[in-house]
């Protein structure tokens, strides 16, 4: 299975005004799709706690007053699961009032290259260095 981390320090803003979308949402989805419409297509995002374990978010995923994903007030990293052999995911971001600020139909992450030959292969972006974790 190939996933991707995020870096915990990621901002979303709203693009015409600059200010960070706090209080907003984020869905996560399969390549090309509405992932706030079609549920179906949502994708497993967990947050990784500082003890390593991970926990299944629910989407919505929530943004602090900051604009960063955060999970029992406290921004975390996420891993967001890919789709089979998609290297790739769509997100949409929203504002407080609902409205789409964002979307992407294909975030595409920094590949492992040495570890695509394995079955867990990994997929990192934000900084985070990529690496084989067996799980």
């Amino acid at each position: 299975m190939s996933y991707q981390v995020i870096n915990p320090f990621i901002q979303f803003v709203d693009t015409a005004s600059g200010q960070p979308l706090g209080a907003g949402q984020l869905y996560f989805g399969r390549q090309d799709s509405d992932p706030k419409n079609q549920p179906a297509n949502r994708i497993n995002v967990y947050a990784v706690q500082d003890n390593g374990t991970e926990v299944l978010l629910s989407q919505p995923i929530t943004l602090n007053a900051a604009g960063q994903p955060q999970y029992n007030g406290s921004v975390k990293q996420l891993r967001v699961d890919m789709y089979g052999t998609e290297l790739s995911y769509a997100v949409q971001v929203f504002n407080k009032s609902g409205a789409q600020k964002g979307y992407s139909p294909r975030v595409t992450a920094m590949v492992d290259l040495l570890g695509l030959g394995a079955v867990n292969s990994t997929v990192l972006i934000g900084g985070v260095t990529a690496e084989n974790i067996d799980r």
